[in-house]
């Protein structure tokens, strides 16, 4: 049984590794600083000289950038030696949300939905095809893959899961707080707790202290503080900002998103049946709300959460494929996967927080929000409907229960 498990996982993570390289054909490339983009150029002086060189908020993240001097130092290019490591991250990425479904026991093919979701998606996937000199894809496969581990294992193995994902973004200490959290709910000693996940939570405030003082050719760019976030607040007064920041909180993964988002109160029964799920997503959430224009690039840290509610979302309703291809068409609308990118759709249509707030906001760009937002609320409420009439479909056949 283990090995048939084992080989449906590997022929999803090939089936999500397709549509990874078919969006790499389609979405073009990153035009700035000859292709390295801008902080895509910071790692890259990681990869090429020294993990000091980045910029002092780049150099929180050395994980990444170390593994790829791996392929550079084997001979590659520095874009394609990005490139080649976003191939095996997302190979991780697929496989280990793969695990994490198992141990829900969801079925196969709602498996392969998921990942197929996720490798069609802007934040988890098409980013990566058209700026491939980021992080980002990587963190979300070491935080996945240290999720599984903080699952299934305790002590030792997960404090070091958990240093992993910290060491790979700042958004992984989450994982050590929502750890913590697990363990203490399900009876565990709050010391030991406390051991397994304070060391990644410390990591986090000395790899920021070691950022600060050894980065010597960035003085005049240091880490955002707590006046920083406090100040950003001030974008919740701008109603364009806000509805950009639901915009991309509901479709972070397309229809999955939006499929879940049509269950608030099932949601909230489920989180409260597992607290250590609001843990992890209030600080993943809270950072995006203080964070600046970059929304869904915070928001997407969500995924392993998401993953779960998603698991817990099928155990409940059996979702069928009628419920499911609305949900995907949703995707395909909110995404747009095999569009080309440019320069100028890069911003308007996944940093629309920068671009309103300058002269670069256009008609075209007025016009292409509101339409965007417009199908993507009518396609929200036929997926509601189609939803809401399948299941009630399903109920009705079920048997009924006896009489006492």
């Amino acid at each position: 049984m283990r090995q048939r498990a084992w080989a449906t996982n590997l022929l999803i993570t090939a089936i999500g590794l397709i549509l990874f390289a078919a969006l790499n054909v389609r979405s073009g490339r990153v035009e700035a600083n000859d292709g390295l983009g801008w902080d895509g150029r910071q790692y890259a002086h990681m990869v090429t000289a020294r993990i000091a060189d980045g910029t002092v908020a780049t150099q929180t993240r050395p994980l990444l950038p170390f593994l790829t001097r791996l392929p550079y130092y084997a001979g590659l290019d520095i874009i394609p030696s990005f490139q080649v490591m976003n191939v095996v991250y997302a190979a991780a990425l697929y496989f280990f949300l793969c695990l994490i479904l198992d141990l829900y026991e969801v079925a196969a093919i709602y498996k392969a939905y998921f990942v197929v979701s996720v490798a069609l998606c802007i934040a988890t996937s098409k980013m990566f095809a058209f700026y491939p000199t980021l992080v980002d894809l990587g963190a979300l496969a070491v935080l996945s893959a240290s999720t599984y581990i903080v699952l299934t294992r305790g002590g030792w193995a997960a404090c070091a899961a958990a240093l992993l994902a910290v060491s790979a973004r700042e958004f992984g200490v989450a994982l050590a707080f929502f750890g913590f959290h697990r363990e203490v709910r399900q009876g565990q000693s709050f010391v030991r707790a406390l051991l397994t996940y304070a060391p990644a939570v410390s990591a986090l405030f000395v790899i920021r202290q070691w950022a600060s003082t050894t980065n010597l050719g960035d003085r005049d760019r240091v880490l955002l503080t707590v006046g920083d976030f406090i100040a950003n607040l001030a974008l919740w007064r701008d109603p364009p900002f806000v509805v950009f920041f639901v915009y991309f909180l509901i479709t972070i993964l397309g229809g999955i998103t939006v499929l879940l988002m049509l269950k608030p109160v099932w949601c909230v029964r489920r989180i409260i049946e597992t607290p250590e799920l609001f843990t992890f997503a209030a600080l993943i959430v809270g950072a995006a709300v203080v964070g600046n224009a970059d929304i869904w690039r915070y928001l997407v840290f969500l995924l392993p959460v998401i993953a779960i509610l998603f698991a817990a979302y099928t155990r409940d309703f059996h979702p069928g494929p009628v419920i499911l291809t609305a949900a995907l068409v949703l995707t395909f609308m909110t995404q747009q996967p095999f569009t080309e990118m440019d320069m100028t759709r890069y911003f308007r249509d996944w940093f629309p927080g920068y671009v309103y707030r300058t002269d670069d906001a256009t008609p075209v760009f007025w016009s292409t929000w509101w339409v965007r937002i417009a199908v993507t609320c009518g396609g929200a409420v036929a997926l509601g409907v189609i939803q809401w009439t399948a299941l009630r479909a399903q109920r009705s056949m079920l048997p009924e229960a006896p009489i006492r």
